[in-house]
């Protein structure tokens, strides 16, 4: 009968051992004393020690060399592939890390040889190379990961090394970065210019007046725009646009964690006067302009021109319109600053700490993640959020300074009625449409259009032609289908005899 027998570095009990077996047995392990052995470097003593008390007990072959990382790291590649817990940019990220770092540095050696003095050494080579504090401590979970899936599906002993204290003691010192913070003036600027894409702008005013992410932004659906008698009042977080999901480049999945919202346990923000402002011009003709289809209730808020969920290149395009509506632009400004901002403007409001990691969606305490109402919104989030200072361009092209101190959060903006005012109640003559987002359900009668009067399409309202020669109104658009999809939809000029088609965002002739 042939017996081999291994020896290895054991972490956790400081001492070497020596794993001895044989075929049809259970193996045993051996501890090699510390006074021959007596630290990690020490192998050849130990070595020589075993060969020595074991000479008689190993026939060829003596010693069946254990496997390296890199014959294993497939099985453990395959068990994070089959996770259906982790999202797919935690998948990809492992397994760029696995190949492009770890396997380079330590796919040849068996996982008893990983030793705390080799991964230090791969630290500091990372550290020297100008490599990010976050970047080689994800590199290090990684393989502290990695190695703990290996002891748990019995492929390797137990090794701990990559999260011993003094391999986390060669972490290069975190660099103390002041937060970088836009001037609410210049914010107010970038919401009302019109040189400024409006599907832009809605994207900027849900982070910088909601705290959402560009993920989660671009992850609403219609449907979570609440709306009271018509006007949006608060916003439903239940899903985002992941970068890369599970189908994909730009897939719809959950968000960062159950903090920021779910379908079970959906987040509910109160909507600032301002973003009601966009938000109502959005939903009642922006938003067709500029995907050319009418919107369902599953339909995303913000869409790619072509109706899909998308991840458009936010910060590049921040800086970009910054500096060309005349703004300095800070160094370091990514879109998520955006959300920074938001907290930013709370905390000069005198916002309480703890309503602030509410509306941000931040981790709460005991009593709040387990006993409160999901979706819990009080009166006083819609003040906190009122606070924030916001210059509002009107019709007219004056503006006014929306905050808490002059008006309710939620009272008249611009002509749009207070979001809990009684509904208008007062009968409406045949020729007088209703408002394209005005909420009907208190009346059993709906507009009827009249004879001969052209209707715009998803928009639930008729328009008189204007008089021949009579520029065409913003309102008197309506759709032609394009192509085989009955819901592939292209305006066209509805204010003259011409009914020419426009190209795709293009102006009214």
């Amino acid at each position: 009968m042939s017996t081999w027998h291994s020896v290895f570095w054991s972490p956790s009990k400081h001492r070497w051992l020596i794993r001895l077996g044989a075929e049809g047995r259970t193996q045993r392990q051996i501890t090699v004393p510390q006074s021959v052995a007596p630290g990690p470097r020490s192998r050849k003593q130990a070595e020589q020690w075993a060969t020595e008390q074991l000479g008689g007990k190993s026939d060829a072959p003596a010693v069946v060399a254990p496997k390296t990382l890199a014959e294993l790291a497939p099985i453990v590649l395959e068990l994070w592939q089959n996770d259906e817990r982790l999202a797919q940019k935690t998948k990809a990220d492992r397994e760029s890390f696995l190949r492009l770092h770890i396997l380079p540095a330590f796919g040849e050696l068996a996982v008893e040889a990983i030793d705390v003095p080799k991964v230090r050494d791969w630290v500091r080579a990372m550290r020297k190379r100008g490599d990010a504090r976050s970047s080689i401590g994800n590199r290090l979970s990684t393989l502290a990961t990695l190695l703990s899936d290996l002891h748990a599906e019995r492929h390797a002993p137990d090794n701990r090394v990559a999260t011993a204290k003094a391999v986390l003691d060669e972490l290069p010192a975190s660099k103390k970065h002041a937060p970088v913070s836009l001037d609410l003036a210049a914010f107010s600027m970038l919401l009302f210019a019109a040189s400024v894409p409006f599907w832009f702008r809605m994207l900027c005013a849900l982070a910088g007046l909601a705290g959402l992410e560009a993920g989660v932004a671009l992850g609403l659906r219609v449907k979570d725009v609440v709306l009271e008698h018509g006007q949006p009042i608060a916003l439903r977080i239940c899903q985002a646009v992941q970068q890369l999901g599970t189908k994909g480049y730009a897939s719809i999945g959950p968000t960062k964690n159950e903090h920021r919202g779910s379908e079970e346990r959906p987040r509910i923000l109160p909507v600032h006067p301002a973003l009601a402002v966009l938000l109502t011009e959005w939903l009642r003709i922006e938003r067709e302009r500029w995907c050319c289809h009418v919107a369902q209730p599953d339909d995303l808020l913000v869409p790619s021109a072509s109706g899909k969920a998308w991840r458009p290149k936010v910060a590049k395009r921040l800086r970009r319109e910054l500096a060309g509506l005349g703004i300095a632009v800070p160094d370091g400004l990514v879109f998520h600053r955006l959300r920074g901002c938001f907290a930013t403007w709370l905390a000069a409001a005198s916002v309480p700490k703890d309503q602030r990691q509410r509306l941000m969606g931040h981790a709460g305490d005991v009593e709040a993640e387990h006993y409160e109402v999901a979706g819990q919104l009080f009166e006083s989030d819609f003040e906190a959020v009122a606070r924030i200072a916001v210059e509002v361009r009107n019709g007219s092209g004056r503006h006014q300074l929306v905050h808490a101190g002059d008006r309710d959060a939620r009272s008249p903006v611009d002509g749009i009625p207070a979001a809990r005012s009684p509904p208008d109640r007062t009968p409406r003559s045949r020729g007088t449409p209703p408002s394209p987002t005005e909420d009907r359900t208190y009346t059993g009668t709906f507009y009827k259009r009249p004879k001969n009067a052209p209707a715009v399409r998803g928009l639930g309202v008729a328009l008189d032609q204007n008089p021949v020669g009579a520029p065409p109104r913003t309102s008197e658009l309506c759709h032609g289908r394009k192509g085989p999809s009955p819901s592939a939809l292209r305006p066209h000029c509805a204010g003259c005899s011409c009914r020419a088609t426009i190209p795709r965002h293009g102006k009214i002739c």
